[in-house]
């Protein structure tokens, strides 16, 4: 884990994994393309107007790794019978239509399995989500780390098409 990481919220929290699950699977799903990470300099499109730039790729050297990330790895490898190869630390900005420059950070796992036709393959699993806005929503009074605390959070899962209309006529 890196340290200006270390204290702040992981969306994959066990006490909040449902409250962020979808968002945490759609932009995971739209970092990956052909079973590989978008390579950096890239720009995976999501949602409506959305674009999730891929900045950065970095491997976690083990010798930098914290030994609760070790012990991370440890229980993915234990839970799924998988070796784990790297870990990689990706950097990405959410650009919607109600808020432009989210940082994300993506920690993955990187294994090789077989696929379905028993070819041995990349696989990538997202272990830790990190989010940081800009904090110029009409509410904040600096960054938000947790992405409901964000004062556009209804307006940015509407624009990522996980959300309802949070303009939308209540009468109907």
């Amino acid at each position: 884990m890196l340290e200006e990481l270390r204290n702040r919220f992981n969306l994959y929290a066990d006490d909040e994994f449902d409250l962020y699950e979808d968002f945490r699977d759609h932009v995971s799903d739209h970092s990956i393309q052909d079973g590989e990470l978008i390579p950096a300099g890239k720009t995976s499109f999501l949602g409506n107007r959305c674009e999730l730039e891929v900045l950065s790729h970095q491997v976690i050297n083990k010798s930098s790794q914290s030994d609760q990330f070790k012990q991370a790895i440890s229980e993915h490898e234990e839970d799924l019978g998988v070796e784990v190869l790297r870990c990689l630390h990706s950097k990405y900005l959410l650009n919607t239509q109600a808020e432009a420059s989210i940082k994300i950070d993506i920690f993955w796992f990187e294994t090789l399995e077989k696929n379905w036709k028993g070819v041995e393959a990349p696989e990538f699993y997202p272990v830790a989500m990190y989010f940081e806005d800009n904090g110029e929503g009409p509410f904040d009074d600096g960054p938000n780390f947790i992405p409901s605390h964000n004062a556009n959070w209804d307006e940015i899962l509407y624009d990522l098409g996980l959300g309802p209309d949070p303009f939308g006529d209540d009468e109907d």
